[in-house]
């Protein structure tokens, strides 16, 4: 018998994935084939298995997606949603590329992928609502703080959407 005060969750986990490629700074973007964020370009991961560590399933989920293997390097953003239909918690990590010259590939679960410069990714129309967010107020060496950040693409109670991002 479920517990019914119990939270369920359903768990995730994305990748800012960067590299410094020719003096350029570049961020590996999916645009993403279905669901709510289809035709967006969004930070590759995915959902976290069954007894699978957050950052196991991060560099998982980030291959399978783009065929590029990453290191992980921190924590920078936490959501929650909690709503009727579905509860879940997306986990968002700073990462590297391992080889820097390593071009991605699609998977099944997007129509391209690619490194964007990072100067110039905000001009983008088809960038999701939460990568844009996040590029626009990601900087290293602060903690996390709770934001009045609501996506466009989710439709959703203000109250039932909380997201943290590093200051």
């Amino acid at each position: 018998m479920r517990n019914e005060k119990i939270a369920v969750y359903k768990v995730s986990a994305g990748g800012f994935v960067t590299r410094q490629k020719n003096g350029q700074k570049e961020v590996l973007l999916v645009e993403k084939s279905y669901g709510a964020l289809k035709g967006k370009l969004a930070f590759p991961g995915g959902y976290i298995n069954h007894h699978e560590d957050v950052e196991s399933a991060l560099k998982r989920e980030v291959y399978e997606e783009t065929a590029i293997e990453i290191s992980s390097q921190e924590l920078i953003g936490v959501r929650f949603l909690s709503e009727s239909k579905e509860s879940s918690i997306y986990f968002i990590f700073l990462a590297r590329v391992k080889n820097i010259n390593q071009e991605p590939r699609v998977s099944s679960e997007s129509d391209s992928v690619k490194y964007y410069n990072l100067k110039n990714l905000n001009k983008k129309k088809n960038i999701s609502s939460l990568v844009k967010y996040v590029l626009n107020n990601f900087q290293r060496g602060r903690s996390l703080y709770k934001t009045n950040f609501s996506p466009k693409e989710i439709k959703t109670v203000k109250n039932n959407y909380q997201f943290y991002l590093k200051k």
